[in-house]
């Protein structure tokens, strides 16, 4: 069975399929934050951060050369990864990634507004998540900007480039869970 790389738009539940593939089938958890956080707090000379201009690309080059040696160096363990952020752009993704070891899915909310994305992630906001400390201001402008349009754009590429896209603006957990039932079959 392959790894999973999950992408998307801000919460439109990354993590959460992540850690539900991870109870689940004991897959390890890679997210692209935290990696991004060690760059930004270690070698911030790097230019690699949130909001940095032309990190996305850089970022990219590190974690896949890291992931092609990951798994070639626990193949024999037999551990698969499920890597989950929305970092790097679909396109890159599927550029640089190994496509012997690692499928993809996308999610996103591309039939949604973002008042009722708004209302959907105060649905499932958790003490853990950055939304939760976030005025509704600032989360609308956000799902303007990189969630409604953006998930928009992943659906259309994902269309191009024969990527599953799973639209979470609805039914969000049967949708996830659906998946992560269906997983062993997906990533064959």
């Amino acid at each position: 069975m392959k790894s999973l790389i999950i992408i998307g738009v801000t919460r439109c539940g990354k993590t959460t399929l992540a850690e539900m593939i991870c109870q689940k089938y004991h897959f390890s958890k890679i997210e692209q934050d935290s990696l991004i956080i060690a760059f930004q707090k270690t070698f911030p000379e790097l230019g690699i951060g949130h909001w940095v201009k032309g990190s996305s690309e850089k970022f990219a080059l590190f974690l896949f050369n890291w992931l092609e040696r990951l798994v070639r160096y626990t193949y024999h363990h037999k551990t698969r990864y499920v890597v989950e952020g929305c970092q790097i752009r679909i396109d890159t993704i599927h550029k640089l990634m190994d496509h012997d070891n690692f499928k993809i899915v996308a999610l996103g909310y591309p039939n949604q507004t973002p008042e009722s994305m708004l209302a959907e992630i105060r649905k499932h906001d958790t003490e853990n998540d950055w939304s939760a400390g976030a005025d509704d201001e600032k989360l609308l402008w956000e799902l303007d900007e990189y969630g409604v349009q953006r998930s928009q754009e992943i659906l259309e590429r994902c269309k191009e480039l024969g990527i599953t896209f799973i639209d979470t603006g609805t039914d969000r957990d049967k949708k996830l869970q659906d998946f992560v039932d269906n997983l062993e079959t997906f990533l064959q």
